[in-house]
This record gives C-alpha cells, structure tokens and sequence, in this order.
C-alpha cells in the first residue's frame, strides 16, 4: 500500500498539527494515524477521513466526554487509521525517543496544500486594526 501525494498532504499536515502517530504493541514495525476536532469542525475531520478511507477500518465516530473539573460533557469527532508499515515509517520521522518532532527533511513534505491542512488544524490568524494608529496587525491563535 503506497501513500499517493494528495493523501501524503493530509497526513503531513495533519501531523504537524494535532494528529498523533501510534506504533502498535503487538505488529513490529507498524503505526497508525489518529486525529480529532471539535463537533463544529465535523466535516472537516470527515473530509480528511474521506481522503484517507482505504486507510480506515471505520469511519469517523463521535464519542462523548464527561470533564469532571467543568461538570460538563463534550462531544468530538474522531478519526483513527489501520496500523500500517507506511506509518511506521512516518512515525519513524516524526518521532525522536516517543517524542514528536518536526524533522530536518520537513521542507521535502511541505507543499501548498500539506501547509493548508496544518493551518486548518491548528489555529487561524485574526486580522486587527489598531483604532489609533490604522495599522493592521496579525494575530496567531488556536481555534
């Protein structure tokens, strides 16, 4: 199973953003890719999903979470792939000692559209003009 390019651009994107690579316990030399997003970035984890369904044993699911410091309940969706080889060796570059990290041979993987999936999965900027001087400022922030 080769990883095509448009697929390669979610995964690394999604990588650099709040996706996780897992190696599994019991198959050497494999690893899966797992993400998730709030329920009002739905269709976005769908899409991804979508793009990465041969990888999928199921789809996205949408389970329920009780935080006991806020008394509340929070429902996400969750997208989680098979474990594959192909992973392992993605894992095997993002991750140093079972730490991710962003490796020195990144620039081979970026593109316009791997770019785009890590904007979209991990913050926005919000364009703000300062009232007394006009000028227009940029602000990162996480969504």
């Amino acid at each position: 199973m080769n990883i095509s390019l448009k697929e390669l651009n979610v995964i690394i994107g999604t990588i650099l953003g709040d996706g996780t690579f897992t190696r599994s316990r019991s198959v050497r030399k494999t690893a899966c890719l797992r993400f998730s997003h709030s329920m009002k970035q739905y269709d976005y984890c769908q899409d991804k999903a979508n793009r990465l369904n041969r990888f999928a044993n199921r789809g996205v699911i949408t389970p329920t979470y009780f935080y006991k410091h806020k008394n509340k309940h929070y429902q996400t969706a969750r997208f989680v792939t098979k474990y594959t080889t192909e992973f392992f060796d993605l894992y095997d570059l993002f991750y140093k000692n079972g730490k991710k990290i962003i490796p020195k041979s990144i620039a081979d993987f970026l593109n316009a559209e791997a770019l785009a999936y890590w904007y979209m999965d991990d913050g926005s900027i919000t364009r703000v003009t300062d009232k007394r001087n006009g000028q227009i400022h940029y602000i990162r922030s996480c969504v």
